[in-house]
């Protein structure tokens, strides 16, 4: 899905950014995190053009026009999702390579609990 190719395409800057780090060079740092969420947007939006004609894609594969219909509505409400990551997955590297875990952490403690009464 749209999902991996955009984790696929975050970790090249993951060596880039621990480099920066390391080097002390806070703005190669910096620039890099802009490039990858500029390089992730954009290619979220050949990802978003390829899932609105999910349901005509299907069809054409002779997929039942029923599911393809139910897999266009869902897919339409993960849009917002797509790029909301690609902005998650470059700050996670970019605070990793920092060193900095307790946002990551305290992030994914309050989506828990969130989902907890669900």
């Amino acid at each position: 899905t749209g999902y991996s190719v955009l984790a696929g395409l975050s970790l090249g800057m993951d060596p880039l950014c621990s480099q920066a780090f390391g080097a002390g060079k806070p703005k190669l740092l910096s620039l890099t995190l802009q490039r990858t969420v500029l390089f992730l947007l954009t290619s979220s939006l050949v990802i978003v053009v390829l899932w609105l004609n999910l349901g005509k894609i299907m069809i054409s594969l002779h997929q039942d026009p029923s599911i393809s219909s139910l897999a266009q509505t869902y897919i339409l409400c993960s849009i917002p999702d797509l790029l909301t990551n690609s902005f998650l997955h470059p700050l996670r590297i970019y605070l990793r390579a920092q060193g900095i875990t307790s946002p990551l952490t305290l992030a994914t403690l309050a989506g828990t609990i969130f989902h907890i009464p669900m």
